[in-house]
This record gives C-alpha cells, sequence and structure tokens, in this order.
C-alpha cells in the first residue's frame, strides 16, 4: 500500500508540474539531471470587427530531475508575456502563468504533447520520456480551454493563461483582469479570443516587454490594483507580479 500511496503522490506531482504547467524547483530537493532547454512560440489570437490582432514570443524552457525519495521533476522558463494591441490605446496582456499554475509556461508544451503525459511508462523512464515527447511534437498546437481531469485531480484545469489589460500602461494600479471567456467587456463588442497556440522553434526568446511597460523592471512583489469597487478584480490579481510579465529577463 505504500508503493501504490507514494506513486499516486508522484503522479499527482508530476501532474502539477507538467500537465497544468507548474514549473517550479520542488522545495529542499536538489537537481540531479539537467536536460538541453528547448523553445517555443506562444501565439495569441484575438478576432476583432476591424480584423484578426495577434502577438506571440518565444519562451525557452529548462527541465531536470530533482533528487527526492519519490522521484520528481522541475522546469524554469525564460520569456515575457505576449502583448496583443487590439485598437490604439487597448493592449491585451497574456502572462506567463495561469489561476491553476505559476508555471503555467514552463509546462504547456508539455500539457498539450499527450504521449508526455503516459503513466504507463516505468517511473525512473517517465521524465525523459516526457521530454522526448516534447521535443518530437512540432505541429502547431491549440491550447485547450480547459484540460481533462486526470488522475486524482477531480474537476478540469484551465488551459489558458491569466489575461489582464491596464487602462494607463505608465501606472501598474491601473491593471484590470480580462476574462477570456468575455473579452467584449473589457475590449468592446465583437471582441473575442480565437485561439492560443504554441509551437516548438529555434527563433531567440523574446523580449523588450519594459518598452511597453516601462515600470516593469524595477516593480517589485504584487501588482495592486485600484479598482477598489470590483473587489473580485482585486483579489484576482493580489498573486499577480512583475514576475508574471517576464521572467529571466530582467536580474
Amino acid at each position: 500500500m505504500k508503493d501504490q500511496d507514494g506513486d499516486k503522490i508522484a503522479r499527482r506531482a508530476l501532474l502539477a508540474l507538467f500537465a497544468t504547467g507548474a514549473g517550479m524547483l520542488i522545495a529542499g530537493c536538489g537537481l540531479v539531471k539537467s536536460y538541453a532547454p528547448f523553445r517555443y512560440r506562444l501565439t495569441v489570437e484575438i478576432a476583432t470587427p476591424q480584423g484578426l490582432r495577434t502577438g506571440s514570443c518565444v519562451i525557452e524552457v529548462t527541465a531536470g530531475e530533482v533528487g527526492t525519495t519519490l522521484g520528481g521533476a522541475s522546469a524554469e522558463a525564460r520569456g515575457e508575456a505576449v502583448a496583443v494591441d487590439i485598437a490604439p490605446g487597448q493592449t491585451l496582456f497574456v502572462l506567463l502563468r495561469s489561476d491553476a499554475s505559476y508555471g503555467w509556461a514552463a509546462g504547456i508544451m508539455s500539457g498539450v504533447t499527450p504521449k508526455a503525459n503516459d503513466l504507463s511508462i516505468p517511473r525512473e523512464e517517465r521524465f525523459r520520456a516526457r521530454i522526448d515527447a516534447v521535443r518530437a511534437n512540432h505541429k502547431l498546437n491549440v491550447v485547450p480551454r480547459w484540460f481533462a481531469p486526470r488522475n486524482d485531480v477531480d474537476a478540469p484545469v484551465t488551459g489558458y493563461p491569466i489575461m489582464v489589460r491596464f487602462r494607463d500602461t505608465r501606472d501598474p494600479k491601473t491593471v484590470e483582469l480580462v476574462d477570456p471567456d468575455n473579452l467584449a467587456i473589457s475590449f468592446g463588442p465583437g471582441v473575442t479570443l480565437r485561439r492560443i497556440t504554441v509551437q516548438l522553434t529555434d527563433d531567440p526568446v523574446t523580449t523588450g516587454i519594459d518598452k511597453r511597460l516601462g515600470w516593469l523592471p524595477h516593480h517589485r512583489g504584487q501588482l495592486v490594483s485600484a479598482t477598489k469597487d470590483d473587489p473580485e478584480n482585486v483579489r484576482k490579481l493580489s498573486n499577480v507580479t512583475e514576475g508574471d510579465f517576464s521572467m529571466g529577463i530582467f536580474q
């Protein structure tokens, strides 16, 4: 029974790390094996009455195995959020994390690669097989709105990252949460999310978001919204920090 329980915990950890995109080093565990990084292009397509608007960025992921009694994994992303210019003065920012995972950007390629989550593979070989499956996935992958429940996760997990806008990009306190299922509330009638895609690439990591958000390189800690009349917006943004806009770029 102990082995079964341990395997169940390990499966849950791997699911959290990759299928839903949580790419953090397990606390207190050392990296024992690393893999060469891979890069992918994240593209967001928005339909508007004036035509299709798109934005994209290239993100690099470095993954490795960590030393625990149950086995484990880590993945770290380097890159920046996607900015989509919908209309003059109106920009949608698609962040590097989701409501379900701080490490969405590190794990989404694994999440959209079916063979990357094959639990029939022996546990000691599972992580390498996961990486190999991702590296072989060269197709254009559409990110699902929801991931189906897996293992002991009872409910679907969002496939979409957090999206925000700023009433004034010069002021981080004007940040507002954007509903991916109802962009019209934030950007006007006829504006809808068409799709989000990810695809492996050899292109360099994208930088330059600081040209849009001049305060970003110097900001530390959570973004505090000044929209006091919307407590739900304030609550959901309470964990969003500068690291969700840029990872591994500003040191």
